[in-house]
């Protein structure tokens, strides 16, 4: 349910700020009437504690709610947020609102860049495998199958995404639909994201690292950001998907750079081809944003690639330092491009018998 909202409230302190919480989003879980027969109310109307949706503000707490909004998010300033100042999402649990907010996404006024809140729908609201009609599995925490660590402990909340929010710009380079699961529930909405604040700020600090040291990094493209611990599960620990992977907790991307559009990793230390190489040039740029921001270290992986996007890196911010390289090529297949035997699992045979060890044996 949308409603456009324009709020005038005379704040304390001498001032007069205007505030407008212009396409001010209320999501519901449950499935909306069809656009046709959708009437826009002035105010959204509350729900039963018992719908599975979240039950709006009161109508005499909207103006407070737009102007605390405003400065939960630091409304005001001429930057956005973090180190970078290029994020321009607030990520706020429900319990932290200033005033009594229902889940959704706030889109504010800002002076020079997009400025937005997501109030977080609380984990509480899963119910079995699914937040409303959407499937995301179970978190390694549910499941007890993890050390205990509050680094992999169940997240928060979620972001509720609707449709028309993936063009929400969350930072200078990257919308929230960058970040949504790539699964087969393509046409299920709303979807359910989990995304730090965090991750957003470290991404724009490689970015602008990258263009300092003369490589062109205006465009980037997230290949892989949140990933439901369902459709982690779904891609199997053989494709290099841990399942304790940090994409299921929203503070880890999988990326290219790719500023002239043609869906491959660009050749960033100009040598004239895409290779691994190029993903060594965003380990540099990594590796000096850690140590100019300390409070940002994490993990680091270096994929060769096999698909059509060629190779990419993978940046998360955990809390402690991990590197992992994968750009070498396995050792069987060394030795098959070598003429020798090679060895899959307990089977060895010749490159151009290989296919037998895949037989079943009875």
């Amino acid at each position: 349910m949308k409603t456009l909202l324009a709020v005038r409230r005379t704040l304390a302190a001498g001032f007069v700020a205007s505030v407008a919480l212009a396409t001010g989003a209320w999501h519901m879980f449950a499935a909306p009437p069809a656009a046709a027969a959708r009437p826009v109310p002035a105010v959204p109307a509350a729900r039963p504690a018992a719908a599975s949706a979240v039950s709006a503000p009161a109508p005499s707490s909207t103006a407070s709610l737009a102007v605390a909004l405003s400065l939960a998010f630091d409304a005001g300033t001429a930057e956005g947020l973090g180190h970078s100042g290029s994020v321009y999402l607030r990520v706020l649990p429900q319990e932290d609102a200033p005033v009594p907010a229902a889940p959704g996404i706030y889109e504010l006024p800002s002076p020079s860049s997009p400025a937005a809140v997501a109030v977080l729908a609380p984990f509480a609201r899963k119910v079995g495998s699914r937040v409303g009609g959407y499937d995301v599995g179970y978190w390694p925490g549910e499941l007890r199958t993890i050390r205990s660590s509050s680094a992999y402990a169940n997240p928060n909340g979620f972001i509720v995404v609707d449709a028309e929010d993936r063009d929400t710009p969350v930072s200078r380079h990257f919308r929230l639909g960058d970040f949504v699961t790539h699964d087969r529930q393509r046409n299920t909405w709303p979807k359910v994201v989990v995304l730090e604040e965090a991750l957003l700020d470290k991404l724009e600090l490689v970015l602008a690292d990258l263009e300092r040291h003369g490589v062109k990094a205006d465009r980037a493209v997230i290949l892989s950001g949140f990933r439901t611990p369902a459709h982690n599960l779904a891609l199997g620990d053989g494709s290099g998907r841990a399942r304790e992977s940090r994409h299921q907790y929203g503070d880890a991307a999988d990326l290219i750079i790719d500023v002239n559009g043609d869906g491959r990793m660009d050749d960033l230390n100009r040598d004239g081809r895409v290779d691994p190489n190029d993903v060594r040039v965003i380990e540099r740029a990594v590796n000096r944003v850690e140590r100019a921001y300390p409070d940002l270290v994490g993990g680091l992986g270096l994929y060769r690639g096999e698909g059509p996007a060629g190779p990419f890196a993978h940046i998360d911010v955990r809390g402690d330092l991990a590197r992992w390289d994968r750009t070498r090529a396995r050792p069987a297949a060394k030795r098959a491009a070598r003429g020798g035997n090679a060895r899959f699992g307990s089977c060895t045979a010749p490159p151009q018998f290989a296919a037998l060890c895949g037989r079943k044996r009875g």
